[in-house]
């Protein structure tokens, strides 16, 4: 079911996401951000799809989680993982707060700071995850290697900041929470059948 939830909410987001864009008219994914919708003409579509994926999300990555065991101290690092990834949800619903125009600035500040907490929050607990998933023989290397290159992708975007790889940066999101989730429920369904 927890499964079930963080695809709910990846798929509900990319459909309000969508909306926004073509609510939004003369939006160009090339020279404009993500970030940006939440201030365009589609602000309200774009907030909904982020409030929602955020909240619908943190089961998806407690049961993930609990389907990643390690041993040692390395077990650690799925712990922390998790951790992150409920701030990181935690400030990806937070970023669809609809802006106040009496408090422009305030309004942009808070924008970042959630901006960077989900963004960068949502590269580490990838790359935790995903390097759980390599130690664990279970998984196939898709995903880490998935895992590897949205983290690259976002070192090409802290120092570019072209609109063009926060998009790349986030259909590789995507992608990986939908290769999570195919996964893991392929493992479930292969354990119930034996």
């Amino acid at each position: 079911m927890e499964y079930l939830f963080g695809l709910a909410g990846a798929i509900i987001s990319i459909i309000f996401l969508i909306a926004a864009i073509i609510y939004d008219g003369d939006y160009n994914p090339l020279f404009r951000t993500v970030s940006s919708l939440a201030d365009g003409d589609g602000k309200t579509l774009f907030s909904i799809g982020f409030i929602i994926a955020g909240s619908l999300c943190i089961p998806f990555y407690i049961k993930l989680e609990k389907s990643l065991v390690l041993k040692g101290k390395k077990d650690i690092i799925r712990r922390i993982a998790t951790a992150i990834a409920i701030v990181s949800c935690v400030a990806i619903g937070l970023i669809g707060v609809i802006p106040d125009a009496n408090f422009p600035v305030e309004f942009a500040a808070f924008h970042i700071i959630m901006f960077l907490i989900s963004f960068g929050g949502t590269s580490i607990y990838i790359g935790f995850f995903s390097f759980t998933m390599w130690l664990d023989p279970k998984y196939n290397l898709f995903i880490p290697i998935l895992g590897l290159l949205e983290i690259i992708t976002l070192g090409f975007y802290a120092f570019s900041g072209y609109a063009i790889i926060e998009w790349i940066l986030t259909i590789l999101i995507y992608i990986w929470i939908f290769s999570t989730i195919v996964h893991s429920l392929r493992s479930k369904e292969e354990a119930v059948s034996k």
